[in-house]
Parts: C-alpha cells; structure tokens; sequence
C-alpha cells in the first residue's frame, strides 16, 4: 500500500501506530465517558426508579446514554488486547487485570460500608455491623456484587443504594475469564479464534435474552443488557486485531455516531445492534490524538469516578433532603468525587501498577521445611 493510499484510507492501526501506541484519544474518552455516565446517574438517582423511563425513552438522550457502557466496554477490550498481545500467559494476563480492578474496589467497598454507611444508615451502630447485609456487602471485594446497605439512604429515591454502578464489575470479570479462555485457544496468534469465539458468544446472549422473554425481546428503549457488554468488550479486542484492516477517519467516525443513535432509538432491537457501531465509534475516537492537557497527562481517574460517584451522589441527595434537580446534583458532586478519584488514582491504583512486574513475580523467600 503506497503512502498516498495510506493517507486517505487511513486505519485504526495506522492512528495507534502514528501515536506510538498511546493516542491522547483513549485517556480523554475513558475521562468523558465516565462523567458522562454520572451524569446520567445524576437524573436516575434524583427520581423515583419508574420515572428513569422518560430517559431512555428520549430518542436522543435515551441513545446516547445506551450506547455509554458498550463504548466504555469496547474500549476496554481494545485496550486489554494490546495486554494480550504483549503478555503470553494467561496466568500474568489475569493478575494483571486483577491488580487494575481489586485494590481500588477492595479500598472504596471498605470506605463505604465503615465511614459512609455508619453516617447515613437509619440503624444503630451495632445492629448496622451486626445486619447479614453489611456482611454481604463486603463481599463485593470479591467482585461478587451487592449495592445496598443496611438502613442507609432510606429516603432517597432510590432508597438502600450504596454503588448501584457496581452492577457492572461481574460483566467485565466475565470478559476477561472469557479472553482468556479463548487465549487458551490460540486467540492471541489467530484473529479467527477470536471471531468465531466472539460469534459464539452473541450468539449464546440472543438465545439466553430470548428464552428468559419467551422470545419477545426487549423494547428498543430499555437499558443494554449487561451481557452485550461482554459482547461489546470483545468486539473491542477484534477491532484490535482487525485495526490495519479497519478504516478510521473523521468520515467513518461521524457515520458511526449517526448509526449509534438512531439504531438505539428507532431499530427493533437497537439495544443489542446498536453496540456493534457503538464499539467501533468508541475505538475510533480513541485512536485519534489530541494534545495531552493536563487533566490527563500521567492519571488516569476514570476508575475512581467510577466507583466513587454514586455513594457521593446518594449522599449529596440525602443531606440536601432530595430537592435538588440533577444539574445541580451533578455540579455538587463534581468536588467531592475529584478529590476521591485522584487519592484513589495516587495512593492506590497508581501504586500498584507501578510495582506490577515485582508483585507478580514475587515468591515467598521461606520454604517449609520436613
């Protein structure tokens, strides 16, 4: 292919590979989608859980805020293939996900049920640590989810939530058990592997959606299911093996976003094709390279928003007695979750991953003895 060829059929390969493999793209997307998704949680968490229908049945709003989690999800693959491609073994594979996901969740799950739920919950202290439910709220270090806490936030709108995001964490362990058994399989050194692994799994999402609906599916409007998502991260990793081959450019980007929209808004289905033009438009924007300001330049608090900002928003939502719209919940909150978000970036996550080599190939020096 000649330079000139290149340069007006430019790839998604060709844009990583022109940045050096880090494009500015990726930290502003993960950075804007994680507000985004704030900011939807600002309108939900401020209303009755019936009255989320008005969101999603917007036929813009309603699109854009579908098509969030399968961006989030299929950058994450995209990002996690290049992991994959410089790490062999399965067994580095999964720690190094591990180091990224536990820590930081383990410290906000903590913070949580011992500083914020002791505030907020209606119960007295011994019977709030004595209740089975704080016990299975720890759990959720595990990754194993569950977002209420006793007697806390018992008169907000959506009463007893503590981390209604955590929803998602089971998800995205799911993706990486699930590349990881097709690296078993060879996915790391045959894109057809991944393909055909990929197909079968969207496949598997249809008929478990269909047969728990009788084979009606759900309306277009409704939230995506959590199992494209999976579906979404590894279209993500597919698009990284394919990106010499995937034409990217402002034309195929615009092209991807008017197809995003209007699939989740008006195609009988929308919420399950809709990921599939959502996931390239995510890897595309994330391709292209901006200067680095500062907000990004060394930090990455897109994790911390996450699992941060709807224990803020449900306490700013009980100390203010629920009558704030969701602009000014969504203004309010913004310090208060920048602060958590970058001590969790620069106490916790950046920490670990900067020891990531030495605490994956450490060994115990003591060995028992007969």
């Amino acid at each position: 292919m000649t330079a000139s060829t290149e340069q007006t059929q430019p790839s998604l390969g060709a844009a990583l590979d022109a940045a050096g493999g880090r494009p500015a793209g990726f930290d502003y997307l993960r950075l804007g989608l994680a507000l985004s998704v704030v900011l939807v949680h600002s309108f939900t968490a401020s209303v009755a859980p019936s009255d989320e229908a008005r969101l999603w049945a917007h036929p813009l709003w309603g699109s854009a805020a579908m098509a969030l989690l399968p961006m989030f999800f299929a950058l994450s693959g995209f990002l996690v293939a290049g992991s994959m491609a410089r790490t062999p073994s399965v067994g580095r594979f999964l720690g190094l996900r591990a180091l990224r996901i536990y820590p930081a969740l383990a410290v906000e799950v903590l913070l949580t049920a011992l500083i914020l739920g002791p505030f907020f919950t209606t119960l007295p202290f011994d019977a709030y640590l004595s209740d089975p439910g704080f016990a299975r709220y720890l759990v959720n270090v595990t990754g194993h989810v569950t977002i209420t806490l006793p007697g806390v936030f018992e008169t907000n709108p959506r009463p007893f939530e503590a981390n209604a995001q955590l929803w998602t964490v089971p998800f995205e362990l799911y993706c990486y058990i699930a590349l990881a058994l097709l690296m078993l399989c060879g996915a790391a050194r045959d894109p057809r592997v991944l393909f055909w692994g990929a197909a079968l799994v969207f496949a598997l999402v249809l008929l478990r959606i269909g047969a728990r609906t009788d084979w009606r599916f759900p309306d277009y409007r409704a939230p995506v299911a959590g199992w494209m998502l999976v579906v979404s991260f590894l279209l993500g990793v597919g698009l990284y093996q394919l990106r010499h081959a995937v034409p990217a450019g402002r034309w195929a980007i615009l092209a991807a976003g008017v197809a995003t929209l209007a699939i989740f808004a008006w195609c009988p289905g929308g919420r399950i094709l809709g990921c599939l033009p959502a996931s390239y438009l995510a890897v595309a924007l994330g391709t292209c390279n901006p200067a680095r300001g500062w907000v990004v330049a060394g930090a990455d608090y897109s994790y911390g928003i996450f699992l941060y900002h709807f224990a803020i928003l449900q306490a700013v939502i009980a100390l203010t007695g629920g009558g704030l719209g969701w602009p000014a919940l969504f203004v309010l909150w913004l310090g208060p979750t920048a602060l958590c978000a970058a001590l969790s970036w620069h106490l916790v996550e950046r920490p670990i991953l900067s020891r990531k080599s030495a605490i994956l190939t450490w060994r115990p020096r003591w060995r028992l003895r007969a």
